[in-house]
């Protein structure tokens, strides 16, 4: 099977598209369409993220107006019901516009794979990653990688492995924004830990995103 994972309708969604070529590989195989034997390429795509810096995109995307939700005399409570929602939903924007104005807190690092040769999710484990500086968090970024049937054993979802990446331009990534920043000013006395889970969530989502930053002496 070989194609190119694109979908109109899901254009600037790129983790969605990943996920609908794999319900479609899912689909096909479980009616006999393709042996168990098929080879896919891509044959697996890996979701990246990385924990992020970005007071202007925090505040670009969160309530607005003063403490009575007015800005002029104007009530914007309406507004502001659906503005911060982005700890909950992901926002899809093209980052690197901003690449003057956001900071990458940490390594870059994998959350899950979805490999299209067996069809099968790696996903749904806490993922542990260190500070590389301080700094206040304020979201984590996340991206797809797609990559060939070989060298499976030696590929961990970076990009220069890739056959294909959504971590730059021309494409969109996305972000899910911490509810409360988290300022860091020692970064040996935090970790960050990120989960994401990939179907079977209800309510229309496609998954969900657990993001937390805590002391050390508080983790789990």
């Amino acid at each position: 099977a070989m194609t190119e994972p694109y979908y109109e309708k899901l254009e600037k969604w790129h983790l969605q598209e990943a996920f609908n070529y794999y319900y479609l590989l899912r689909g096909l195989r479980s009616r006999g369409a393709l042996d168990n034997n098929f080879i896919s390429i891509p044959s697996r795509s890996h979701i990246m993220a990385c924990f992020i810096e970005s007071e202007t995109i925090f505040n670009a995307y969160n309530d607005c107006g003063d403490r009575k939700n007015e800005i002029c005399g104007f009530d914007h409570s309406t507004v502001n019901m659906y503005a911060a929602r982005y700890h909950e939903h992901d926002l899809s924007i093209p980052l690197w516009q901003y690449s003057n104005k956001y900071i990458e807190l940490t390594n870059i690092f994998e959350l899950a794979i979805l490999d299209y040769d067996s069809v099968k999710i790696d996903d749904n484990l806490w993922r542990e990653v260190s500070l590389l500086k301080p700094g206040t968090v304020h979201g984590v970024v996340l991206w797809v990688t797609y990559h060939f049937p070989f060298d499976k054993e030696k590929d961990d979802g970076d990009i220069t492995t890739a056959i294909l990446h959504t971590k730059d331009r021309p494409y969109n990534q996305l972000v899910r924004l911490m509810e409360k920043p988290v300022e860091i000013d020692d970064i040996n006395n935090y970790v960050c830990f990120c989960k994401i889970t990939i179907g079977n969530i209800g309510d229309h989502e496609t998954h969900r995103l657990e993001v937390k930053v805590e002391k050390k002496s508080t983790v789990f």
